[in-house]
């Protein structure tokens, strides 16, 4: 096989692949039947939500001036060395496309950290998707834009903090510096209020398994699909379903009433603990008592259907529905970039994050060159 070719599967046994191949006409039969049954009922799906005054289109709205737009999106990695690991994450802001002369940052925007921690499979991963996570709220609270995209959920950046705040191992002081450490740099709690409270600040998330118009005005079809699945394949070119609160079934509607970040018992936080707990939860209260809406938006025939996440005021403003569906299909540009064109670059620049962490760890193993051996082996990673 030729270096330009595709060798991602280069390394398994050449037995275990043509086994893996043998089963892809059953894969094949097992998805068939789900897309042509939903096919088949595509006109009268689409029927029963213009009958339930779902179905919106983009030319019945005012028509905004091209609005400003720019992506947000983290990354995140751990270096598993054999004394320690280091951890790194970062949050990348990318501007839309746009004339040069409508520029509002002169480049991409980001914020950093990095940190070395004793083992732990448990807690490791929490401190760095809260860095993460503390660094997307960072960036996204001062994204000047008039549409600002982050990744995932309004539950996202909740989960993600929570995760840091009530780890079981925040007894341990290594793991209290860092929280401590995360929460006041990067002002976690004044960045999370704005970009729960910011009606510009918009998420669309790439992978979503969520149900909630299948399981309610759809219900009685007995749909197997998820919504984007379905939406993408019922919506016109331009359509849009009609904006309504998260939350439409009885599950969906537990999770977000019971959005909630705990702060560890372990750890006073600087005797501070209270009311940091009640500030981080006073800044959820939007999402937490269902005053965001979703909505399902198929720019063009031959692009996805995107699940958005708006504000309230915003699901219920004309204009300002009308300037963030605007911003998604002047940033949907080619078949071939599922996201719209900032968000899918966000993504490449921060998922590319363990580059650095490689970059890192050549530094550091430098520092070590005229130490002992055992000081070089601290910082050699080890395969898991």
């Amino acid at each position: 096989m030729s270096n330009n070719q595709n060798d991602s599967y280069a390394n398994l046994p050449d037995e275990l692949l043509e086994d893996i191949l043998k089963d892809a006409p059953k894969i094949a039969d097992k998805i068939k039947p789900l897309f042509e049954e939903l096919q088949q009922q595509r006109k009268t799906l689409h029927q029963t939500l213009d009958d339930n005054d779902l179905i919106c289109r983009v030319g019945d709205l005012e028509n905004p001036p091209s609005p400003s737009v720019a992506a947000v999106d983290g990354g995140q990695a751990i270096e598993k060395s054999i004394g320690a690991d280091t951890l790194i994450a970062v949050a990348v802001g990318v501007e839309g496309l746009v004339r040069e002369d409508k520029r509002r940052w002169s480049s991409v925007q980001y914020k950093n950290w990095q940190d070395v921690l004793p083992h732990s499979s448990e807690s490791n991963p929490k401190v760095t998707r809260g860095a993460m996570t503390a660094l997307e709220l960072l960036v996204i609270s001062n994204t000047p834009h008039d549409v600002v995209i982050a990744d995932g959920s309004h539950q996202t950046p909740v989960i993600g903090i929570n995760s840091l705040t009530s780890m079981s191992t925040l007894d341990e002081p290594h793991f209290q510096q860092a929280t401590w450490e995360i929460i006041n740099k990067f002002d976690v709690i004044n960045s999370l209020k704005k970009t729960m409270t910011n009606p510009n600040v918009v998420y669309m998330v790439k992978y979503d398994s969520s149900q909630d118009i299948g399981l309610s005005v759809l219900k009685n079809f007995n749909l197997k699909l998820d919504d984007k699945t379905i939406m993408t394949l019922i919506l016109n070119s331009d359509e849009f379903t009609k904006p309504l609160p998260v939350g439409r079934t009885p599950k969906t509607q537990e999770v977000w009433s019971s959005l909630n970040i705990s702060l560890s018992n372990k750890f006073d936080f600087d005797g501070q603990r209270d009311n940091i707990k009640y500030e981080l939860n006073k800044a959820i209260a939007l999402p937490k008592s269902q005053k965001v809406y979703f909505t399902y938006y198929k720019p063009y025939k031959w692009s996805p259907a995107y699940r958005i996440e708006i504000k309230e005021n915003c699901a219920k403003t004309e204009i300002e529905l009308a300037k963030v569906l605007k911003a998604v299909k002047e940033q949907v540009v080619s078949t071939e970039i599922k996201e719209p064109y900032p968000q899918y670059l966000a993504d490449m620049m921060a998922k590319s994050i363990s580059g650095g962490l490689e970059a890192l760890r050549a530094v550091v193993q430098y520092q070590f060159s005229d130490n002992p051996d055992f000081l070089q082996l601290l910082t050699q990673s080890y395969r898991t």
